[in-house]
């Protein structure tokens, strides 16, 4: 077991260098991307197994905060919404239970394009 998710792990930070994507590092609970895309980023995260409880949404906005300062510090020009996920992430930490019954693990992920800032 421990032999194939080390394999997934590896084949997951291939696969998000070749889609020029950022794989931050996670909390043992929540897989977390962020894409640049033109000037703005695109944020993913989801759970790593459906047996964690709704705090995976608190480590998902946590790990988008951080990574959403170090790619303002980087220069790009985006606002960092509060939380990251938004309006979604509270639906998602409300309705954990019963999503997680459904046993989709694969259909549940929080995801939230950010635009640059807009100069005027």
């Amino acid at each position: 077991m421990i032999r194939l998710t080390l394999i997934g792990a590896a084949l997951g930070l291939l696969v998000a260098a070749c889609a020029g994507t950022q794989p931050m590092p996670d909390r043992g609970t929540v897989e977390f991307t962020l894409i640049e895309r033109g000037e703005g980023v695109v944020i993913h995260c989801r759970p790593l197994t459906l047996e964690v409880g709704p705090e995976w949404v608190d480590a998902c906005n946590e790990q988008a905060e951080r990574a959403l300062i170090e790619t303002r510090a980087g220069g790009r020009s985006i606002e960092i919404p509060d939380p990251p996920f938004g309006m979604a992430s509270k639906a998602m930490r409300n309705n954990w239970e019963t999503l997680r019954r459904s046993g989709a693990l694969e259909a549940i992920m929080l995801s939230r394009e950010i635009e640059p800032v807009k100069m005027i």
